[in-house]
C-alpha cells in the first residue's frame, strides 16, 4: 500500500512539472514573436524615413550644403536662387580710408541700388548641383559632412552710376584733398635746440583712378570692404623723419651751428655763434650748404670796418695843429683769405675758440688810435722830428728830407717801421751810400745818420735834399735806432 501511494504521488508530480514546462514555452514564444515584430517594425520605419528623407533630397539640396558662402540647407533650387539673388539685392561695399591725422574713417557705402549691381541666373547651374548630390548619402550631414560648392556669377553694374556716386563722397573732392609735405629741418632755434626735423604730414591726397578701379575689383569680386590704406591707395610724402640723408643734413648743420668763435679783433670783441653761422647756411637737395662766399663777405665786412689800416687819421701835432693824414701805410690790417680758410675750419669741425684774426699787417697799440703814446713825428715843413716815448718827448731834431726841386720830396703819411739793422750800404740808380744806422718805413725810404752832412734843418730839402730818405746826425740816428722797433709808428706831414 505505501509503495502505490509513493507511485501516485511521483507520477502526479511529473504530470505537474510537465504542465509547467509548456505554460513557460507558451511565453517564450509569444516573446520571440513580439520581438520579431517589433524589429520587423523598427526596420520598417528606418527604412521608411530613410526612404522618405532620400526622396525628399531629390528635390532639395542636402543638410550641410553651402553654395556660393550661402546655407542652402533643405532649399528646393529655386529658393536657394532665390537667397543668392537677394545677396545681389542687398549687397554693400563699404569703403575705409584715413584723415589727416592718420585716424580710420569711413569714406562711404555703396550699395547695389548706387551702381545698379546685377548678378547673373544660375538656377540652372542649382539644379544641376542638385542632381549631382547622392541623397542616399544624406545622413552624413548628421556626422558633420558639409557640401561646399562655388557656383561662377558673374556681375554687372553700371559704370556710370559708379562714378556719380564716388564723386559725391567728400573723401574724393578735389577741393578736400591735402596733398602731403615732405619732412624738413626747421628753421634755426636761437633758444640754442639749434635745428630739428619738423615730421611729415600724411594728407588724404587720392588717385581718384586708382580708387576707381579698385572699387569696381571690389564690387566684380563680392566684396564687403575695401580699406584704402592697406591698399597704398594715398599719396605718400617723399622724404619722411626717418630719412638718412634729413638726419645726416640735421647733424651736420647742428654741428656747424655749436661752433663759437670769439674775436679780439686789434681790441673790439666780435663774436662768430649759431645766430649768425645758420645765415649762412642753405639746404639744397636734402644736403646743408655752408656759404663759403658769405663767410668771406662777413671777414671782409668786418675788416672794412674795424681795421685802421690805409684809412684817414686825425693827428694833433707838436706844434699844435690838427692835420688830416691821407695816406696811411700803418695799423691793423687782416689777412681776408687766410681768416676766411680759418674761421670755414673752426665751423665745419663745430669748434669753440676765442683768438685773434690772421693779421697781415698789425700796429703798436689795439683799438682805432693804435699810433699809441710812443712814436716818431717827422714835420717835413720844419725838417724837425720829434720822437715820442710813453707820451713824453725823448727827442727831437733837424733833419733833411728828400729833394723836392727834382721830384724826390719826401712822401707824407703814417708808417711803420719796417726794421732796423746797422751798417748798411744804401744803392741806387747813380749812388752806394754806407750807413751806421737804417731804419726803413717806407719801401726804400727810410731814417739813417747822413755823416757827409754839415747841417741839417731850414731849406736844404728844397735843392738838396735826399733821393727820400731822412738824413740825421749820427748821433741822433743812433739815439733814435736805439728806441725804434719794427713797426714802430712814423708820422710824415708837411
Amino acid at each position: 500500500m505505501e509503495n502505490k501511494e509513493k507511485i501516485e504521488q511521483g507520477e502526479n508530480a511529473k504530470d505537474s512539472q510537465a504542465g509547467n514546462t509548456s505554460s513557460e514555452g507558451k511565453q517564450k514564444n509569444k516573446k520571440k514573436k513580439f520581438f520579431t515584430i517589433f524589429c520587423v517594425v523598427v526596420i520598417f520605419t528606418i527604412l521608411a524615413t530613410y526612404g522618405g528623407i532620400t526622396y525628399y533630397y531629390n528635390t532639395h539640396f542636402i543638410s550641410g550644403t553651402v553654395i556660393n558662402e550661402i546655407d542652402c540647407s533643405n532649399l528646393e533650387a529655386r529658393e536657394a536662387m532665390m537667397l543668392i539673388d537677394a545677396r545681389g539685392y542687398s549687397y554693400e561695399l563699404t569703403v575705409a580710408g584715413r584723415n589727416a591725422s592718420g585716424e580710420s574713417i569711413e569714406l562711404g557705402v555703396l550699395n547695389s541700388s548706387d551702381v545698379d549691381l546685377k548678378l547673373s541666373d544660375v538656377s540652372d547651374e542649382l539644379t544641376g548641383l542638385m542632381r549631382q548630390q547622392n541623397q542616399f548619402l544624406w545622413f552624413e550631414a548628421l556626422f558633420g559632412v558639409n557640401n561646399i560648392y562655388h557656383l561662377e556669377q558673374s556681375v554687372s553694374f553700371d559704370e556710370a552710376a559708379l562714378k556719380y556716386s564716388l564723386n559725391e563722397w567728400a573723401a574724393l573732392q578735389e577741393e578736400n584733398m591735402e596733398a602731403p609735405e615732405d619732412a624738413y629741418i626747421s628753421e634755426y632755434s636761437k633758444s640754442g635746440n639749434g635745428y630739428a626735423i619738423i615730421p611729415h604730414t600724411l594728407g588724404t591726397q587720392l588717385d581718384k583712378k586708382v580708387v576707381l578701379n579698385l572699387i569696381e575689383e571690389a564690387i566684380l569680386s563680392g566684396q564687403s570692404s575695401l580699406d584704402l590704406v592697406e591698399k597704398g591707395c594715398y599719396e605718400e610724402a617723399k622724404v619722411k623723419e626717418d630719412d638718412a640723408k634729413l638726419q645726416s643734413a640735421l647733424e651736420k648743420m647742428n654741428q656747424w651751428v655749436s661752433a663759437s668763435v670769439k674775436y679780439d679783433w686789434h681790441g673790439t670783441e666780435v663774436d662768430v655763434d649759431g645766430n649768425q653761422i645758420s645765415q649762412w647756411i642753405t639746404i639744397e637737395n636734402n644736403a646743408p650748404v655752408l656759404d663759403e662766399e658769405a663767410v668771406a663777405d662777413f671777414i671782409a665786412a668786418t675788416s672794412t670796418e674795424l681795421d685802421t689800416y690805409g684809412r684817414k687819421r686825425k693827428f694833433h701835432t707838436t706844434g699844435g695843429a690838427e692835420i688830416t693824414i691821407v695816406n696811411s701805410r700803418y695799423g691793423w690790417k687782416v689777412s681776408r683769405a687766410d681768416e676766411t680758410e680759418e674761421l670755414l675750419k673752426l665751423i665745419y669741425a663745430g669748434k669753440t675758440e676765442e683768438r685773434e684774426p690772421i693779421y697781415a699787417v698789425t700796429a703798436v697799440c689795439k683799438g682805432s688810435d693804435d699810433i699809441g703814446s710812443s712814436y716818431v713825428e717827422v714835420d717835413l715843413s720844419n725838417q724837425h722830428l720829434f720822437l715820442y716815448e710813453n707820451g713824453g718827448l725823448a727827442l727831437e731834431t733837424d733833419f733833411v728830407s728828400g729833394n723836392m726841386s727834382n721830384g724826390c720830396g719826401t712822401p707824407g703819411g703814417i708808417f711803420g717801421v719796417t726794421y732796423k739793422t746797422k751798417n748798411a750800404v744804401l744803392r741806387g740808380d747813380n749812388y752806394e751810400t754806407p750807413v751806421s744806422y737804417w731804419m726803413p718805413f717806407n719801401g726804400n725810404i727810410g731814417m739813417h745818420d747822413a755823416t757827409w752832412r754839415r747841417q741839417f734843418g731850414g731849406e736844404i730839402y728844397q735843392t738838396s735834399g735826399s733821393h727820400g730818405c731822412i738824413n740825421l746826425p749820427l748821433g741822433k740816428a743812433k739815439e733814435i735806432y736805439d728806441y725804434v722797433s719794427t713797426g714802430f709808428p712814423v708820422i710824415c706831414y708837411y
